[in-house]
Formats: structure tokens, C-alpha cells, sequence
């Protein structure tokens, strides 16, 4: 391969690199954004988009990939940080909040007829793992009301997150934000003897 293909195969990747970022942005927005604005928002034509992905249901696909490894990654590292689980939760809370429109792309997309990426990707089972073995550890160690199903949890829980991206996007200070989120869901999931 010579020096001229690899700065091409260079500026391919950064170009299906800078779709992807621009598709999480536009979409953490407004789900129902064209291809055309996402495109538009980092200055290529839908023709140069088309070149890196076949259509909408592949960069939806591409981003919901793309989430779900890089947050795969960031829960393995609070896992190794910490054994202690009420505050692993509390950093994978923190975590989601932080992520701002990828987190918000991602529930969108598991709200969405994209349902089925969930079961598509080992990584994202990984995730639905490390989540639902989290909340049953913390039932077993009486921190956590036992009656809360798995399914309670993990609306409550995105509920808590999306309210404090909206919360913040209205203006209320972040750090506020947070700690009203965290104290909420964890005093309405706290086992209180």
C-alpha cells in the first residue's frame, strides 16, 4: 500500500468517524433528523455519507454499535475502580448523565422499532448483564428494595437520567442536577428497614 492510499484510508475512517459523532449529536435531539442534517451538520453531501453507510437503518445500527462498546468499556473500568456496589451504581449513574446525547440516542433507539440491535450484540448483553447482576447483588445485600422487578429498575433508572439531561438543558446548574437525580432514584430504590 503506498503513503497516498493510506491518507486516503486515513480520511475515510475520520470522515465515518465525524458522521458518526454528528449522528449522535443531531439524533439526541431529534430522533426523527434526516440524513440530510445529519450530513449537513459537518459540512458533506448525503451522496458522501452514502459512501460510508447504506442508509439510515445502517448508521443507526453503526451508532447504536458504536455506544454500546464505548460504554461497555467505561463499565468495566468503574467495575475495576471499586467493588463496592452501591457506589459502582451511583458512578454508572454518573456515567450515563455525562453521556449526554449518547445516552439519550440509546434509549431512543431501545424505545424504537431498533429494538433488536439489543440481541444482535454481545456487547450489549454484556451490558444488560453487568446492569441486572449490579441491581440483584444489591437486593442480596439488603440495599435495595427486593420487591423492585428488573424491568422497575431499569425504567426508573433511565427515567432518573433523561430527566436530568433535560434538566439541564433548561438551565439548572449540573451539579445540582446530579445530585437531585442520584438522591431521588437511590432513595426511591434504598431499602429502609
Amino acid at each position: 500500500m503506498t503513503f497516498k492510499n493510506n491518507i486516503y484510508i486515513c480520511h475515510m475512517k475520520e470522515t465515518k468517524n465525524k458522521i458518526l459523532q454528528s449522528a449522535i449529536t443531531i439524533w439526541g435531539n431529534d430522533m426523527m433528523a434526516t440524513l440530510d442534517d445529519i450530513a449537513g451538520n459537518i459540512g458533506i453531501s448525503r451522496r458522501t455519507l452514502h459512501r460510508h453507510y447504506t442508509g439510515r437503518e445502517d448508521l443507526l445500527k453503526s451508532v447504536f454499535n458504536f455506544i454500546i462498546d464505548e460504554y461497555l468499556l467505561r463499565l468495566k473500568e468503574i467495575m475495576h475502580e471499586t467493588s463496592d456496589n452501591k457506589t459502582r451504581l451511583k458512578q454508572f449513574f454518573l456515567n450515563d448523565v455525562e453521556s449526554g446525547s449518547r445516552y439519550m440516542v440509546f434509549c431512543q433507539l431501545r424505545k424504537s422499532k431498533y429494538k433488536e440491535f439489543e440481541t444482535e450484540d454481545d456487547n450489549f448483553m454484556e451490558v444488560y448483564s453487568i446492569y441486572t447482576n449490579l441491581f440483584q447483588n444489591l437486593k442480596d445485600e439488603k440495599q435495595i428494595r427486593p420487591e423492585l422487578s428488573m424491568y422497575w429498575l431499569e425504567t426508573i433508572y433511565m427515567l432518573m437520567v433523561e430527566a436530568s439531561l433535560t434538566s439541564m438543558d433548561q438551565g439548572i446548574e449540573k451539579s445540582v442536577c446530579l445530585d437531585m437525580a442520584w438522591s431521588t432514584f437511590w432513595n426511591g430504590i434504598k431499602f429502609e428497614n
